[in-house]
């Protein structure tokens, strides 16, 4: 992986930087089975322009890891075309550090008018605006279509991870087909404190167990994509979604344990520094705009 350490070097250091990996110690995340046996995971990002930078920090911290067998497979959703290209050269690199294949998947149509906006050349998209949405909208498509592609068994999972984030240690191992759909806790402190919204799963680090339930969230979802126009994020529809009276029948959402799974504002505005230290994967959500999560 030499190449990758030359990489570290250009990659943006984000507020997000990983620790040095440690070994887990399963008695810290009790009643979790650490192991990863038997399961077959594929690793699902999305990146435009603007982000590249984001998923070269996620990858060179991931290939740091050296994922054990069986490595996942990871599928990387281009979103303009100069993502599209700079996915293809370093598609080689992450094969050889941390995963067992890598497929860069085009998600956009060249002839459509706005592809400059979507790969945001002068900047990232503003968040909440409807381009923004309706870019994120895009993804849930790929994550329909790959589930449908899975076998239905629970040996197989489907990990989406938003780039604005880092894999300080191997999550598999908590990610167990005990639930349809894993997340983790999109719920902030106060709401969390103040038991408003105690369990709020985050679309942007959700792993899914192909199910009939699964399957009939992903359709609720894009339907009410849809409908949104892009109006609401996906983060907003998921919510609605779960919330509603057409949540599906029987669903299982369980949500991963916010101590090794912290969203951003657990991690940098209420987590002490051991606390920090325990952290499996970091999100650096809660911060609005590229700019304030490379800061």
């Amino acid at each position: 992986c030499y190449a990758f350490e030359l990489m570290v070097e250009k990659a943006v250091m984000l507020r997000i930087r990983a620790y040095e990996p440690n070994p887990i110690q399963p008695t810290l995340f009790s009643p979790y089975r650490l192991s990863i046996a038997g399961m077959n995971w594929t690793v699902l990002l999305s990146v435009n322009e603007a982000w590249l930078d984001f998923y070269i920090n996620w990858l060179v911290h991931a290939a740091q890891l050296k994922l054990s067998s069986p490595q996942p497979a990871l599928q990387v959703i281009a979103m303009d075309a100069t993502s599209l290209a700079e996915l293809g050269q370093l598609s080689g690199m992450a094969t050889l550090c941390s995963f067992r294949s890598v497929r860069v998947i085009r998600g956009f149509e060249p002839d459509r008018a706005h592809e400059d906006a979507s790969r945001g050349r002068s900047g990232p998209l503003t968040y909440a605006t409807p381009p923004f949405n309706a870019m994120m909208h895009k993804r849930l498509h790929f994550v329909s279509q790959l589930l449908r592609a899975m076998p239905m068994d629970d040996r197989n999972g489907l990990l989406f991870v938003d780039v604005d984030s880092v894999w300080r240690r191997d999550p598999r191992p908590f990610l167990q087909p005990t639930h349809d759909v894993l997340s983790q806790n999109d719920a902030s402190w106060v709401d969390r404190w103040l038991s408003l919204m105690p369990r709020r799963p985050c679309g942007g680090f959700m792993a899914y167990f192909k199910t009939a339930h699964t399957i009939a969230l992903m359709d609720r979802w894009l339907e009410a994509a849809k409908k949104s126009d892009g109006r609401m994020g996906d983060q907003g529809l998921l919510w609605e979604v779960l919330t509603s009276h057409d949540r599906p029948a029987g669903l299982r959402v369980g949500m991963l344990p916010i101590g090794a799974f912290p969203n951003g504002n657990a991690y940098f505005d209420v987590f002490s520094h051991s606390e920090r230290a325990r952290a499996v994967v970091v999100h650096a959500n809660f911060m609005i705009g590229a700019d304030a999560k490379r800061s």
